[in-house]
């Protein structure tokens, strides 16, 4: 699925994590290589930029995700139309609903599927 907000900001907090575990280990390579309680203090400007630039690029890929959740959600919804044309209206509401709320949690989401405008015993929501 494209554009899922979660897994793009959990991955990238993974990243940064990883990112900062190397400055604590050259942090405290430092320390202990000289013997020197402050030497980590040299070693963290060295890392300062490399840190912000992690930070601003997960918060890049989550605006990216955010802003193009509509061309994202039709693009996935056309393809669950496409893989699963036999679905009932009542899976894919439940689908598309799951899908939109992965891709943006704190938005308050409903899908609806229906057959057609007449017959409204075919329509199915899921909220």
């Amino acid at each position: 699925m494209r554009g899922q907000r979660d897994v793009v900001a959990s991955k990238g907090a993974y990243l940064h994590t990883l990112a900062i575990l190397g400055v604590v280990a050259d942090s405290a390579y430092e320390s202990l290589k000289n013997n020197d309680p402050k030497g980590w203090m040299a070693v963290q400007p060295k890392y300062s930029n490399d840190v912000q630039r992690t930070i601003a690029n997960i918060r890049t890929f989550d605006s990216k995700c955010k802003n193009e959740m509509v061309d994202n959600m039709r693009e996935n919804t056309n393809r669950v139309v496409r893989e699963r044309p036999d679905w009932s209206n009542a899976d894919l509401a439940n689908r598309l609903y799951n899908m939109v709320h992965a891709m943006r949690p704190e938005v308050l989401s409903q899908a609806v599927v229906y057959t057609d405008h007449f017959e409204t015993h075919n329509h199915f929501h899921a909220c």
